[in-house]
């Protein structure tokens, strides 16, 4: 005992171990109440329906359908033949102008893939609970039912789904089907109606609170009206129909629906049967798959499992999504810490995130068991980008993501390929305007730089689908070859179907960022290759692959075999020579290992030399790193009959390379080749063209120019051009052309000078188009001129006004309550005191609200005031990317933010408050979360008297709030044919924007703007943007229309593609209609970072109509200051509340010199110099 210690008092030891014991058996019991209690919730869970709605009752029909359609471990199977499923997610909803859909589709098809996702969106579908009653006037719709017939569903116009799927089917692109009910996706409400949202007695997706369902048979019962709707509709399309036809070969059901979550309960077995038989009672045959939202097992059909005893749940196959690389402000851990908004700290991906997330995948989803053992790796989302949030002051360019193929998926789909735009109030909280989604196809129709790095990946499935469709994983002790330094080779795959090879997966995920390495081949000859792959740069190796058709059998490339062609050598008799198109160049190379002896017969432009390796009968081939082509041939076969070829490309030739493929599947199912009536030249093509997709051979290949679409069938090409663009190169229908299959052809022989000169099949064809130059002179020039014609100001007082009462100091209706979920809501607040040291003093308002407001105080003489002298005196923005913080963008968001506004009382003692409240949405209630109810509007109001600096609440003579109004748009109602158009002011409604007639109200309510006279409007400098300022800082509408600018007239009568950006600038607030279409919501102050918006391409085609170019656009702008710090004191504050308004053309990043990374991102360009994005579009004969 040290000196000056004390002995601890008698029984302080047995006391501490009785305390400790306690509480370690507290624990104890703790824990064992938590396992019963998930127990016996998991045991609800299961739900009491498993006898009446099986697995196997609900289970595609093998027995009849195989024929047309099945599957197994490894792939789909269509007609017989294996497919790979490379699929792109396409939102309708999210493209307006429906014109557009089909450019949008050829351009996913014209990328590799075969397939489409679909999200059929309820609330888009079914905009109105009450339908509109002719006999009665808007006005008196508006904020008020007035009539009750629930679920009203819409498939017209920009609705039509049976139109888009019978598009997918014309285009040969086979539809994942996805109608929910529940979507996700980043929109309002996750796709759910907003009549059903404001249903408080109705649990949406059965959610009684976050972490928490309870089954709730009125919510089922809305789930099974709209799928009677939509499945109908889709079953029409589906590719089991029964003659031949038809596009779904799937159908997905809800979203993310987490059966366990880390081992806690969420999902209800009930409400995924009644669900699954919703979809087989409406006739779906296809088979059905849910999307788990990582790999967590959840409704994997295991036919017979049962879980304590009651039958488990599971659908046809089993389906995940993959997220890897997120934004810092949307990583999980940023929702409860805080998130990184500063995107200049932003980081690059790590390799270890991508390790982590992907390396194991296979052996997750095969340990499940059931159908995510005997179904393919099927990914029904994986990562093709990201979204941005609001208040960021960046966009979101700055976004990558990493995946390969590497795990045996056979079956995926990209979200997102083409984001498109969040139209008017679509998007939830969690985004704004744009849904760009940084995605291989940006917003504007740019085919970006990841999406042509992807595409060379895709060429390579679809040529070499007969391998990858069917392969297993080689361990890592069984690998056949040896790679230096580490972290360059990811797996090894063996095809184990009708022909062998193996696929060996480089990814350079060295963390020294070495790109030089070697291969050395074991379990061959033993020979060593070298090659070269950047820092997260990735391939697919060819290996053990042996060309029937040549007889030259490739140990291992280490150089990247992008495609797989052949061409013609005898019309008559169908010989033909095996062709490779390879990577060799400064960024990407390396060697090939050939058994047996190689020799080149023919060579231009590249040159192959070869080294035999002693006592291993390998020849090691290397090539210069330029463009060319050579013929390889076997030095020990008995006769040569055919050649391999090899096109070596470098560059843009490589960011430009595109295929044409059909799928067999769809050639069989559809007949194409039965067709009567056809001329011998034409019969003869068509043969032909079915030999090639039996092999799995591109129709056409091609590079040289922006984009070239194939239409092999029909025999032409649809080129688009840049500036740039010089020529096209193409193997065209396996370079027959040689043989006169088409007299028609364009396409001429290469001249002797080029680099490719020789090669067989090959032709080129020259940009005709743009022979006179540039046809576009500046991307700072406008191309369309806003004339604004009339303007009006909201009239604060005479609104249709409706009373709210205050509980405490809430409001008893919020705006979901309402029905104002589309933008905005308004609120009148009186406030006053009768004591008399009020009179001519000062109250101060507190307001709690989401999202955004701007205040307005009106101190006049009248009763109540006078809304003309309203002025705007501030306003705050509530929003948070955390959780649990107000106005959070996602999860509860259960906590107040009130911010003060001094209010001068009048000569009576009373003011008036005027509230400007945008809500930027509901959430969209994913996951676990309960969020789709999280108020919106003003959600508490406050007043106290202000006297000096001293602040006193009190009863007497303290001022109160006197009464509460709101005005809005209720968008249940049948006035609002599409309520995500609709920006919530009632006055938008009340008075539309004059259309020439005179004598209407509207007409009388807008005031003709003054035009400058004709020598002032020529003085006038046409790059200055159109200001717009809002009369008083009011709310104030300006009606116009858009006319062509002088710098279209460069365009003359050519078939120019000129995308069009509605460019807004300036401190204030704007909300922008074109062509009836809400295009843009824009905030001054930094509440979103977007500033650019897309002018859809079918609304701005009278713009560019190649005659007279007189064509005229309707332009509404809505003008507002954006919020900002209220006074000090009761001084006036210059409101911010002016934007500029211009049409230009896209500028994006990188000159002709730059790096290709940069030239091909699609990235804006944000100072002077950039490029105007534009194409001239040409139809060619080959």
């Amino acid at each position: 005992m040290p000196s000056g210690g004390h002995p601890p008092p008698p029984g302080a030891a047995g006391a501490a171990s009785t305390v400790a014991a306690v509480a370690v058996a507290t624990a104890a019991a703790a824990v064992a109440a938590l396992l019963l209690w998930r127990r016996e919730l998991r045991r609800a869970h299961l739900g009491k329906l498993g006898a009446a709605v099986s697995t196997e009752s609900m289970a595609f029909d093998r027995d009849a359908l195989a024929d047309t359609l099945t599957w197994d471990r490894y792939s789909f199977v269509v007609h017989g033949r294996r497919v790979l499923l490379l699929s792109g997610e396409f939102h309708p909803w999210r493209v307006p102008d429906r014109e557009r859909w089909r450019e949008v589709l050829a351009m996913y098809k014209a990328c590799g893939l075969n397939c489409v996702r679909i999200y059929f969106h309820w609330g888009f579908h079914s905009p109105v609970l009450f339908p509109l009653c002719s006999a009665i006037p808007i006005r008196d719709l508006i904020g008020a039912i007035t009539a009750s017939a629930e679920d009203v569903y819409v498939f017209d116009g920009n609705r039509d789904m049976d139109y888009l799927l019978s598009l997918c089917e014309e285009l040969r692109l086979f539809v994942l089907a996805a109608p929910g009910p529940y979507i996700c996706a980043e929109t309002q409400g996750g796709g759910h109606p907003t009549w059903l949202v404001a249903k408080r007695d109705v649990r949406i997706r059965h959610a009684a609170g976050t972490f928490s369902r309870h089954f709730d048979a009125e919510y089922t019962r809305h789930c099974q009206a709209w799928l009677a709707n939509i499945l109908p509709i889709i079953a029409r399309h589906q590719i089991t129909r029964g003659d031949g036809g038809g596009c779904v070969i799937a159908a997905q059901v809800e979203n993310e629906n987490f059966e366990t979550f880390f081992g806690w309960p969420i999902g209800l077995a009930d409400d995924m049967r009644l669900l699954a038989q919703a979809f087989r009672d409406n006739g779906v045959t296809v088979p059905l798959f849910h999307n788990d939202a990582f790999e967590a097992g959840s409704f994997n059909a295991r036919p017979g499992a049962r879980v304590q005893g009651l039958p488990a749940f599971g659908l046809d196959l089993y389906a995940f999504d993959k997220y890897v690389v997120f934004a810092p402000t949307s990583a999980p851990l940023s929702n409860v810490g805080s998130a990184l908004v500063d995107t200049a700290k932003w980081k690059p991906w790590a390799p270890a995130t991508v390790e982590s997330a992907t390396d194991r995948m296979e052996e997750t989803v095969r340990g499940f068991g059931g159908s995510a053992a005997r179904g393919p790796i099927f990914i029904a989302e994986l990562q093709g980008g990201w979204f941005n949030h609001y208040t960021l002051k960046s966009t979101f360019d700055t976004i990558y993501s990493y995946v390969n193929l590497s795990q045996g998926v056979t079956a995926l789909n990209y979200y997102m390929f083409y984001g498109g735009t969040n139209v008017g109030t679509l998007g939830d909280p969690d985004v704004y305007t744009s849904y760009d989604y940084s995605a291989c196809i940006r917003e504007f129709g740019f085919i970006s730089g990841r999406a042509r790095k992807l595409r060379l990946g895709l060429i390579f499935a679809r040529c070499f689908a007969d391998l990858l469709a069917e392969t297993e994983a080689i361990s890592d002790e069984q690998q056949t070859i040896v790679v230096e330094p580490s972290n360059i080779l990811n797996r090894q795959r063996e095809c184990v179907g009708l022909r062998s090879a193996e696929l060996s997966f480089f990814r350079n995920f060295n963390r020294k960022k070495e790109a030089k390495y070697t291969a050395q081949l074991t379990t061959r000859p033993t020979v060593l290759l070298n090659g070269h792959l950047p820092y997260k740069c990735s391939f697919i190796g060819l290996g053990n692959y042996v060309s029937v058709i040549s007889g030259l059998h490739l140990l291992l490339s280490t150089i990247p075999i992008h495609a797989r062609t052949y061409v013609g050598v005898s019309s008559s008799e169908k010989l033909k020579n095996e062709v490779w198109i390879i990577q060799n160049d400064d960024l990407i190379s390396g060697e090939m290992a050939f058994a047996g002896r190689v020799n080149c017969t023919s060579s231009h432009g590249l040159a192959p030399s070869f080294r035999e390796v002693e006592g291993a009968n390998t020849t090691i081939v290397t090539f210069t790193k330029t463009a060319g082509w050579c013929s390889l041939v076997s030095l020990d076969a008995d006769a040569v009959q055919s050649e391999l070829l090899l096109i070596a490309l470098t560059g843009d030739d490589l960011y430009t390379l595109t295929a044409s493929f059909e799928e067999e599947a769809w050639c069989k199912a559809q007949r194409l080749w039965s067709l009567a009536h056809l001329d011998a030249a034409t019969e003869q093509r068509l043969d032909m063209l079915s030999d090639m997709i039996n092999s799995n051979t591109p129709l056409s290949l091609a590079w040289g120019a922006y984009s070239v679409r194939h239409c092999a069938m029909d025999g032409y090409m649809d080129i688009e051009w840049m500036p740039e663009d010089q020529r096209v190169i193409a193997i065209p229908c396996g370079g027959y052309l040689s043989h006169g299959l088409h007299s028609d052809s364009a396409f001429v022989p290469l001249k002797e000078s080029d680099t490719l000169f020789g090669f067989p099949g090959l032709y080129e064809y020259h940009n005709r188009a743009l022979e006179s130059g540039s046809i576009f002179p500046s991307p700072s020039s406008p191309v369309a001129i806003f004339t604004p014609k009339h303007t009006r100001t909201t009239d604060f007082e005479n609104l249709p006004w409706q009373p709210l009462e205050l509980l405490d100091d809430r409001p008893d209706k919020d705006m979901i309550d309402l029905g104002f979920t589309s933008g905005h809501a308004l609120y009148k607040l009186v406030v006053g005191s009768d004591g008399p040291d009020d009179v001519n003093s000062s109250v101060v308002v507190s307001l709690n609200m989401r999202h955004r407001c701007v205040v307005y105080a009106s101190t006049a003489t009248a009763e109540g005031g006078d809304a003309t002298s309203s002025a705007a005196i501030g306003g705050h923005t509530t929003y948070s990317l955390q959780l649990l913080r107000p106005g959070a963008k996602t999860g509860p968001d259960p906590f107040s933010q009130y911010v003060d506004y001094t209010v001068a009382l009048g000569p009576r003692g009373r003011a008036t408050v005027f509230v400007v409240v945008e809500s930027f949405g509901m959430s969209r209630q994913p996951f676990v979360l309960d969020d789709v109810r999280n108020a919106r509007g003003l959600l508490g109001v406050r007043a106290r008297r202000r006297r000096s600096s001293a602040f006193l609440w009190g009863r007497g003579g303290a001022p109160v709030a006197l009464a509460l109004h709101v005005a809005g748009v209720d968008v249940r109602a049948g006035a609002v044919s599409e309520p995500f158009s609709i920006t919530g002011f009632p006055d938008e409604l009340q008075f539309p924007a004059p259309d020439g007639h005179t004598g209407s109200p509207a007409a009388a309510v807008w005031q003709p703007i003054e035009l400058a006279s004709p020598d002032t409007a020529a003085a006038a400098s046409p790059a200055s943007p159109q200001r717009l300022q809002a009369t008083g800082g009011r709310p104030t509408w300006f009606s116009g229309e858009l006319a062509p600018a002088p710098a279209l007239s460069t365009l003359g009568n050519r078939n120019a593609r000129l995308p069009l950006r509605l460019r807004l600038t300036g401190p204030g607030t704007a909300h922008v209609r074109l062509g009836g279409t809400y295009i843009a919501r824009y905030y001054g102050n930094g509440d979103s970072p977007q500033r650019d918006f897309p002018v859809p391409e079918a609304l701005a085609a009278p713009l560019l109509l190649p005659s007279s170019r007189a064509g005229r656009v309707a332009l509404e702008v809505l003008v507002y200051p954006s919020p900002f710090s209220p006074a000090a004191t009761t001084g006036a504050v210059e409101a911010p509340d002016w934007v500029g308004v211009e049409v230009l053309a896209w500028e994006l990043c990188g000159g002709s010199d730059a790096p290709a990374e940069e030239r091909w991102s699609g990235n804006l360009f944000s100072g002077n110099g950039g490029r105007a994005f534009w194409t001239v579009r040409e139809r060619v004969a080959f």
